[in-house]
């Protein structure tokens, strides 16, 4: 391990109730974390670590004013939001940060975030949509497809203006962590809201919170720069009232077939900032193989969010690729005619859709070559984390289809 991840992990670990670290040590690690981890280490300091001199307290001070401000405009944004939403009689669920925020951490500027996520109904988005922006947010110029409200998952993206400032929203049916969950097991997973926070704030219970984050750290982003989701893994454990949910919690993993996914994200929490779950859950879903995929992940983690410009996602066939071209059955050269015709029904695609799919990629390919960002070596590096996040993905999935039943 690297001597600054060393120190960065010794904070964080302290940050989260482990051994004291030094004034050097903390200062080492401080700086070693992502900006985004740098609040709540800044809070727990202020409060905590003896040592700190005037400049060092001043500057500390700072960062926890400006993650206030920024909770403020967030929190500004949700109750605009929530209102809209309610006049609209539109039900809505607020996930990751914006709910962690206010259900587990100890503060809920703490919690920093680029965006607010919210879950609607798929009948009631386009309504939803409406009262939002008639409540004054808008669609945001950076998105080519800024609302799409058609499609078996449609999204909305807004922005609302709070005292000068943007706050970005993203409006989801069904989350991208959850799309390989049945519509039984979202249902029930819609169903566990519970009130948070001293606005009752309406979020998903703990344990189904807990299999959000796995799933969203591993399946959704690949654990690339997914060292902030280990810590809210380990603030959402921190909370775990008791052994009887952890068993249901296990349950609930091996019905919905996640238990690759959350294994590793747990076992990385484990491994990574001491989290306390248990071993037998641990032991309970733990597949053949791992270890090389977190030895991996162990990596990622420190890797930054590729931010890639829009459309080279879809360039590089790692969103919503459809099923039929992600198991390569189109590509196959030595297919034979016979072989083809043996292909269920919904292995053979439309036509239309393929070259809807390959247009898509020659237009994405044609916007980055006219803004210059194929020429930009910071722009390929961005690629190679996109696809190294995107491999370890694809392996995760090989290793968890030869589980066997549970």
């Amino acid at each position: 391990m690297q001597p600054d991840r060393a120190a960065a992990l010794a904070a964080l670990r302290w940050v989260l109730g482990g051994e004291p670290v030094d004034l050097a040590t903390f200062w080492g690690g401080f700086e070693a974390l992502p900006p985004h981890l740098r609040p709540l280490a800044a809070s727990h300091a202020l409060r905590h670590l003896a040592g700190l001199d005037t400049d060092a307290r001043q500057r500390l001070l700072a960062m926890e004013r400006a993650a206030a401000v920024a909770y403020m405009a967030r929190h500004a944004a949700v109750t605009s939001m929530r209102t809209a939403l309610d006049a609209a009689n539109s039900p809505a669920v607020f996930l990751k940060g914006i709910a962690l925020a206010e259900q587990v951490y100890p503060s809920p500027a703490t919690r920093t975030m680029s965006d607010i996520d919210v879950w609607l109904r798929a009948e009631d988005l386009p309504m939803a949509v409406s009262a939002l922006m008639e409540a004054g947010l808008t669609s945001p110029d950076r998105h080519t497809n800024p609302t799409a409200l058609s499609g078996p998952d449609p999204d909305a993206y807004l922005e609302a203006t709070v005292a000068g400032g943007v706050v970005f929203i993203e409006a989801h049916t069904r989350p991208a962590s959850f799309r390989d969950l049945g519509d039984q097991e979202v249902a029930a997973l819609w169903s566990s809201t519970v009130p948070a926070g001293p606005t009752a704030l309406p979020v998903l219970s703990l344990d189904a919170q807990l299999l959000h984050v796995c799933l969203h750290t591993t399946r959704a982003h690949g654990c690339v720069a997914g060292l902030k989701s280990l810590v809210d893994v380990a603030m959402i454990v921190r909370g775990w009232p008791s052994d009887a949910l952890w068993e249901a919690f296990t349950a609930r993993v091996m019905r919905v077939g996640a238990a690759g996914a959350v294994y590793v994200s747990l076992e990385l929490a484990r491994e990574e900032l001491g989290v306390g779950v248990p071993g037998r859950v641990l032991d309970r879903l733990r597949v053949p193989g791992s270890r090389a995929i977190l030895d991996v992940a162990a990596d990622l983690l420190w890797s930054p969010p590729p931010r890639l410009p829009v459309g080279t996602p879809r360039l590089l066939g790692a969103e919503g690729e459809p099923g039929w071209l992600r198991n390569r059955l189109l590509l196959r050269r030595n297919l034979t005619a016979e072989e083809r015709q043996q292909l269920a029904p919904a292995e053979r695609p439309d036509p239309r859709l393929v070259i809807r799919y390959f247009g898509n990629r020659i237009i994405a390919l044609a916007a980055l070559l006219a803004r210059g960002e194929l020429l930009r070596p910071s722009f390929w590096r961005r690629v190679a984390v996109h696809r190294r996040g995107f491999t370890w993905m694809r392996e995760l999935s090989r290793i968890e289809s030869q589980r066997g039943p549970p």
